[in-house]
């Protein structure tokens, strides 16, 4: 009786953390994809310095959600993530715009995606 008991609360507990995980995660790119509209906004705008400097911001924010999404994800996502930040960042400081808004569109579809994979559903299973 004690076994199926112990059993049910930890696979109650395992899923509760896993819907927690996954709504921090959803919260998390959210807030980053509003980061990048606004760079893509502000280089669309001619205004290389803000959106340079949202672009440094978002950065920051996906720093910190890095750490609680490495124990989620696939790494080489993520890696690609900080490529992409990278790659945005060297071709706002030198002027490229056009190859800065599609290297900031690529960026928000791979936050936007990593999230999505990691949901609890059955799109994310098969």
């Amino acid at each position: 009786m004690r076994l199926p008991l112990i059993l049910a609360l930890g696979l109650a507990l395992f899923l509760t953390l896993g819907i927690f995980a996954e709504r921090r995660m959803a919260a998390a790119a959210h807030e980053m994809d509003a980061l990048l509209r606004q760079v893509q906004d502000e280089l669309h705008r001619g205004r290389n310095k803000p959106a340079l400097a949202l672009l440094r911001r978002m950065e920051r924010r996906w720093g910190q959600a890095e750490t609680a999404w490495a124990l989620i994800t696939d790494h080489h996502e993520m890696d690609q993530v900080h490529l992409a930040i990278d790659r945005a960042d060297k071709l706002i400081t030198f002027g490229s715009i056009p190859e800065a808004q599609a290297e900031i569109a690529s960026l928000r579809f791979l936050i936007g995606h990593i999230p999505e994979k990691e949901s609890f559903g059955l799109k994310s299973v098969i």
